[in-house]
């Protein structure tokens, strides 16, 4: 299996006349770090530079991936990535696409991998290859871990327990939270997703409510702080951000039993899960460009 993958590049490179490709096309990636088991978002971004239009996704497996390991070994792949919708690309356009490729390929072992692909256009009766991709999967640094029941559908079968943890990854310029939920006995992963940005040197507060959910509360920038609340299988239904004012925002439990934030100052920025209806620019409170990381909400719209 060492050499699939230059075969596989082989194939493609016979199926391609050698008087140039029609279209550019190259793989791109929202980030060069991912965890194990992340949604793994990867765009297959394409320049029209033929003359004329061209008409791509007439079928669902109309772009085939392949993921090799720093091995040059293929990683074993399960099912296809949703294909999407037909579109016309016309003459000097350029358009992206986005493919999960996640539940498709086993990235849990960490190292390097290169993520091949190659674009089916039937009206020229040709594959053409785009420019590979390379990403890392890393070990993160666990900062906490909670265990919770998640009740089963009939009453008479037992909870299952869930393991809850927070995860930091250091990058060159900033450190990511994520939250990884998986079975305590089956090992099932049911997510592992990127909370925001943490201030190195704080500590996250976490706690389970009464409905299941649970709340995390870190700091994300000088003076201000995120309040991120997901649910039983880690996928997040709220983000709200606190300004650190005369008092320090803290997780707490009110006299009916409700969890929630005390202190500091809610603020409705344009980084908050769901997106706010559209305010006046005066009334839109800036927040630096590092607090919250772009694929927070990008990946949250691919699910």
């Amino acid at each position: 299996m060492r050499r699939l993958v230059f075969f596989f590049l082989l194939a493609v490179a016979c199926v391609v006349p050698a008087r140039g490709q029609r279209l550019a096309i190259d793989l791109i990636s929202r980030d060069t770090s991912y965890l194990p088991n992340e949604t793994l978002v990867v765009g297959v971004r394409i320049k029209n530079q033929s003359g004329q239009a061209v008409i791509l996704a007439q079928e669902d497996q109309w772009v085939d991936f392949l993921v090799a390991n720093s091995d040059e070994q293929p990683v074993p792949r399960v099912g296809v990535p949703a294909g999407g919708e037909v579109f016309v690309l016309a003459a000097g356009k350029e358009a992206v696409k986005w493919f999960n490729l996640a539940p498709h390929f086993d990235l849990s072992r960490p190292g390097p991998y290169d993520i091949h692909a190659q674009v089916r256009v039937p009206q020229w009766k040709e594959f053409i290859p785009a420019r590979p991709a390379r990403v890392n999967v890393v070990r993160g640094v666990t900062v906490a871990e909670l265990k919770h029941g998640v009740p089963a559908e009939k009453l008479t079968d037992p909870p299952e327990m869930r393991v809850y943890t927070l995860q930091k990854v250091r990058h060159v310029r900033y450190v990511l939270l994520y939250l990884r939920v998986e079975g305590e006995e089956s090992r099932r992963v049911y997510s592992v997703e990127p909370l925001g940005r943490l201030v190195a040197v704080s500590r996250p507060e976490y706690q389970m409510d009464r409905h299941g959910r649970l709340h995390v509360l870190f700091q994300n920038g000088a003076k201000t702080f995120s309040h991120c609340l997901a649910d039983a299988d880690g996928r997040m239904k709220t983000a709200h951000t606190y300004y650190y004012g005369t008092r320090r925002p803290v997780l707490t439990v009110d006299a009916e039993g409700e969890t929630g934030v005390l202190g500091g100052k809610r603020i409705v920025t344009a980084n908050d899960w769901p997106p706010p209806p559209t305010l006046p620019q005066a009334k839109r409170r800036p927040l630096p460009s590092d607090t919250l990381p772009r694929t927070l909400r990008d990946r949250l719209r691919q699910r």
